[in-house]
């Protein structure tokens, strides 16, 4: 949500992507504001729960989006702190947002959510011969 309101206020190009080559000093300091306070700690949480969650995984394969992710997370971060420093990077190509993560993600929970339902089932049904059995 917070790329598509930053999308709205920079400019953009016939394809629909922001074209920073066409940015005034005022586009500059919107598009820091949405890194500073949207997209960089959005970031740190996205790699933060994948990270402490990894046990989860179906074993422990991780999608390919996810390291896509891990890859633009530190290279995003790292172009921006340069930038803060007054280091142009913009002749650095970032592989952007990974295609795919959000299918990525949905796929694994909904994996996650059947192994669930599946272990409460058991539970329920180890339960239920117990009771019976007493």
């Amino acid at each position: 949500m917070a790329f598509a309101v930053a999308a709205r206020k920079l400019p953009m190009n016939a394809a629909g992507q922001i074209e920073f080559s066409r940015f005034s000093d005022l586009d500059g300091d919107i598009w820091r504001f949405f890194i500073d306070n949207y997209f960089l700690p959005v970031n740190r949480d996205i790699r933060h729960l994948i990270r402490s969650k990894m046990h989860l995984l179906e074993a422990g394969v991780l999608p390919k989006s996810f390291d896509d992710f891990f890859m633009h997370e530190v290279q995003f971060e790292a172009l921006h702190r340069l930038c803060e420093k007054g280091v142009d990077s913009s002749g650095i190509a970032g592989p952007g947002w990974p295609v795919g993560l959000e299918l990525d993600v949905q796929a694994v929970l909904d994996q996650l959510r059947l192994r669930h339902q599946s272990f409460l089932r058991r539970i329920g049904a180890t339960r239920s011969e117990r009771e019976g059995a007493s």
